[in-house]
């Protein structure tokens, strides 16, 4: 008895699908510095032509997220110490706001507790003597 082999044709990935997952391996850093890709590799992976890989590559490496080498091929950059430093001074800027904005919440918070706060004492100070008083002065001081 002979058994029916049944094969699945598999689909393309079209150019925006492989741009699409490369940058996000890139942006995650799921590609370490250095790392060569190749054309084909990446058609092999998404079942797509060496051309439609390399239309992604040369894309990505317009972009600049890609180092494209002449008759070398495309490769996750490295980043220069320039680069670490302007990454850093980048941050160093952003967390600096971050904080500014996250103290400025908390004040806020603190000085409306201290007024609804001031607010409450005052209203203790004008009914308690009232109480302690007990009702015949209260409706006398009235």
């Amino acid at each position: 008895m002979a058994t029916k082999r049944t094969t699945r044709a598999r689909r393309t990935a079209s150019e925006g699908e492989i741009y699409e997952a490369v940058l996000a391996a890139l942006l995650d850093g799921r590609l370490p510095a250095g790392t060569p890709l190749r054309e084909q590799h990446l058609a092999a992976m998404f079942g797509a032509t060496r051309g439609r890989a390399r239309k992604v590559l040369m894309r990505l490496g317009h972009e600049g997220r890609l180092e494209l080498i002449p008759n070398r091929g495309a490769f996750v950059p490295t980043p220069s110490l320039a680069d670490a430093r302007r990454v850093f001074e980048a941050r160093r800027v952003l967390e600096a706001g971050i904080v500014a904005t996250l103290a400025q919440g908390i004040v806020k918070r603190a000085l409306e507790g201290t007024a609804s706060n001031a607010r409450a004492m005052d209203n203790r100070q004008l009914v308690a003597p009232l109480a302690n008083a007990g009702w015949g002065a209260a409706q006398r001081a009235a």
